[in-house]
């Protein structure tokens, strides 16, 4: 009994301390899961800050972007305004010029007529008599004003569409090659070209290969062909080069001269 009672004393404190030690392990358990608890609540919490942050980031770099594209804008904006400025300005002198113009459009335009109907078969020299004849009589017999150095080129000229003559289909820098082409742009009747240069030639097959291509054709004036292609070109709004035509004219291309149409309900109709 008495061994046993000794073994108990020696074995209490130990048993004690193991008590002891249970609870602080028991109590550190419970502080380690709180701990756990929180850091898991501040890893939630950093996670959403990161998404904030990224989230802030992205709309940082699309601030800057339209930032960016706005000062562009502002800059276009501002080159727009100077330039309508400056417009404003140019459209204030062209009112005024156009009103001083209209002065002479009647007889600008009878000069124009004039030469588009008339001028046609003669060189430049003779055009400048007629010129200087119809300038006169104009002015003298109906009182008409006429603009200084009037011509046809001033009058109906489009200096954009020349120019685009004279660099895609070779057309000579020169008035009366300028004024030729006028005439054959805006003629409503088949031109004949008196032609030993070739120049008109090449000028409207340029033209015609590079603008009509399948709807461009020359021929012959000797080509067995020549009539029913002439049908099909008229028919079909085809341009047709007749070369080497003779100082006279078959009769049965005199419908086409002259021309004899006649209106068979909304059609019209070539003899």
């Amino acid at each position: 009994m008495r061994s046993i009672y000794l073994t108990n004393v020696k074995l209490a404190p130990i048993l004690q301390k193991l008590t002891d030690g249970e609870k602080k392990l028991q109590d550190g358990q419970t502080q380690l899961d709180k701990l756990n608890r929180e850091k898991d609540e501040c890893e939630k919490k950093c996670s959403k800050l990161q998404r904030e942050a990224e989230e802030c980031l992205k709309k940082k770099e699309e601030t800057q972007v339209n930032l960016e594209l706005n000062k562009q804008r502002l800059v276009r904006a501002n080159k727009l305004l100077s330039g309508l400025k400056d417009e404003k300005s140019r459209w204030g002198e062209e009112v005024v010029r156009m009103a001083e113009e209209s002065k002479y459009l009647i007889g600008n335009c009878m000069i124009a007529a004039g030469m588009m109907s008339y001028g046609g078969p003669f060189d430049s020299t003779y055009r400048k008599k007629l010129l200087d004849v119809w300038v006169e009589s104009i002015q003298n017999n109906f009182k008409f004003l006429i603009s200084e150095n009037v011509n046809l080129i001033k009058v109906i000229g489009n200096k954009v569409r020349i120019e685009n003559w004279k660099a895609l289909f070779n057309l000579p820098n020169d008035d009366f090659s300028i004024e030729n082409a006028i005439i054959l742009d805006h003629t409503s009747r088949w031109p004949l070209c008196i032609d030993p240069q070739n120049q008109a030639s090449a000028f409207i097959k340029k033209q015609g290969f590079d603008l009509k291509k399948d709807l461009f054709k020359v021929m012959k004036a000797t080509d067995e062909k020549l009539t029913s292609e002439i049908e099909m070109s008229i028919k079909f709004g085809k341009w047709l080069i007749i070369e080497n035509m003779n100082e006279k004219v078959s009769s049965e291309f005199e419908s086409i001269l002259t021309p004899q149409i006649r209106i068979k309900g909304k059609t019209k109709i070539l003899k």
